[in-house]
C-alpha cells in the first residue's frame, strides 16, 4: 500500500457503496438473463470461477476465496455486456477491495461460496426476483458479517505505518 492514501473508514459510506453495488449487480443479472436466452454455455465462465472458489474454500484459503469472490462479481458485470455498468462497478470495487481485504469475516468460506451457487442457479432459471433477493442477502449481509471494530483498528495501524514511513507522523 506504499504511496497510497487509504480512505477513512465510515460505516455509513460503506453501506452506501454497497447499495450502489447491489443496484449495479441486479442490473447485470437482468441483462445476463436477457442476453443468455437460448444460448448454451453463456454462464460457463461463472461456473468455472465458482469451481475455483469451491477449491479455495476446501483448502481454507481465505485470501484466494476473497480474490475469486471479487473476480466472480466482476465477471458477472462483464457478462452483462454493459461497459458503463462494468466501469461503475470497478470504481466501487477498488474502494471495497482494500477495506474488505483487511476485514475479518464472521461467515464461513463454504457458506460464502454456497451463496454463489444459488446466484448462478437463479441466473440459469431466469428468475429475476430470486436473483435480486439472493444478491441483497449476499451483498448487504456480507457487510454485516464484517467485524468493523477490528477493521477500523487494522486500517488505523496501516495508516500509522504509512505515515511513519513517509515521515508525516
Amino acid at each position: 500500500y506504499r504511496g497510497m492514501r487509504l480512505m477513512s473508514v465510515d460505516i455509513d459510506r460503506l453501506e452506501k457503496i454497497l447499495k450502489v453495488r447491489l443496484a449495479l449487480e441486479k442490473l447485470a443479472g437482468a441483462e445476463i438473463m436477457a442476453l443468455r436466452q437460448g444460448q448454451k454455455g453463456f454462464l460457463a465462465p461463472l461456473d468455472e470461477m465458482l469451481a475455483r472458489m469451491h477449491r479455495a474454500a476446501d483448502a481454507d484459503d481465505k485470501f484466494l476465496v476473497a480474490s475469486l469472490d471479487t473476480e466472480f462479481h466482476m465477471l458477472l458485470c462483464r457478462l452483462s455486456g454493459n461497459d458503463t455498468l462494468l466501469r461503475c462497478w470497478e470504481s466501487l470495487s477498488r474502494q471495497l477491495t482494500i477495506i474488505f481485504g483487511l476485514s475479518t469475516l464472521k461467515k464461513s468460506l463454504k457458506s460464502i461460496v454456497a451463496e454463489h451457487d444459488e446466484v448462478i442457479a437463479a441466473l440459469r432459471t431466469g428468475d429475476q426476483a430470486t436473483f435480486d433477493r439472493l444478491m441483497e442477502v449476499h451483498i448487504l449481509e456480507y457487510s454485516r458479517a464484517v467485524d468493523y471494530a477490528k477493521l477500523v483498528e487494522q486500517l488505523r495501524k496501516l495508516n500509522q505505518r504509512q505515515e511513519t514511513r513517509s515521515g508525516t507522523a
